[in-house]
């Protein structure tokens, strides 16, 4: 949609009762019209993408917590694990789902699996551990190249 002073100054005509040629009274409803109709989207999409952004269960992580920060936070896991990043032997580790079932409808929330119980354990673990070592001076890894 091209955005033109015309169309506005037309609208302000419009709306303020000046008489205006029927052509562009037509142009500049359309105008309005347009614009209405894409506000209307963008608050309907962003109330679709606030309701995705839900999740339940969160007992380590933040419970407002970003898609992508969620995301970064398996990942992590994965990685840790040596697990590779897919759903089949990835996911499905510590989640409940099915590989037949689109990965939208699985239970996340489940704690069915003792795999995830235990990376629960290993985050606040991690946490514990990176907390109590962050008061001590920075040291610098040893040189582990053969000799």
């Amino acid at each position: 949609m091209k955005l033109n002073t015309r169309s506005l100054v037309f609208v302000k005509l419009i709306l303020a009762g000046e008489p205006v040629s029927n052509y562009w009274k037509q142009r500049s409803i359309t105008f309005v019209l347009r614009v209405a109709a894409s506000v209307m989207l963008a608050l309907f999409v962003n109330t679709a993408t606030a309701q995705a952004r839900t999740f339940t269960n969160l007992q380590v992580l933040p419970a407002n917590i970003s898609d992508e920060e969620l995301n970064q936070a398996m990942i992590a896991n994965l990685r840790g694990l040596g697990l590779p990043r897919c759903q089949s032997s990835g996911c499905l580790y510590c989640h409940e789902g099915d590989m037949e079932v689109p990965a939208i409808e699985w239970d996340y929330a489940a704690d069915t699996k003792l795999a995830k119980r235990k990376a629960r354990e290993m985050m606040v673990m991690v946490r514990e551990i990176n907390a109590r070592l962050q008061g001590l001076e920075s040291r610098v890894a040893p040189d582990l190249t053969p000799c």
